[in-house]
């Protein structure tokens, strides 16, 4: 079973075309890490390589990897869904939503 921040973070994965994460998504993924790293001492290894990937010349390459990390379970995506920056891309009720609808019985 998935745990809780790996099932509201597939949740932001149905991107379709992928439009959402080029215009959107991203820019705010951006704009947590640039927040995140002008905190001392919350920036890490796994914040840099968010950093590099959503800095990537080719959207759809991004969006692909992205999904990849999301939807993931190999080692790496779990790792790095721990400090995902399109954790806060929901609001505290749609997160809310999603675990409840979500938990096991």
């Amino acid at each position: 079973m998935p745990s809780a921040n790996a099932r509201v973070l597939r949740s932001i994965v149905p991107w379709r075309d992928g439009s959402i994460l080029r215009r959107k998504k991203s820019s705010r993924a951006r704009a947590t890490l640039a927040r995140w790293k002008s905190i001392p001492g919350v920036w890490c290894i796994d914040l840099g390589k968010w950093e590099s990937l959503l800095a990537g010349p080719n959207p759809d390459t991004v969006c692909s990897q992205v999904r990849s990390l999301l939807t993931g379970t190999d080692e790496m995506a779990v790792r790095l869904r721990q400090s995902s920056p399109f954790s806060v891309q929901l609001s505290p009720q749609e997160r809310w939503k999603i675990l409840r609808d979500t938990t096991p019985a």
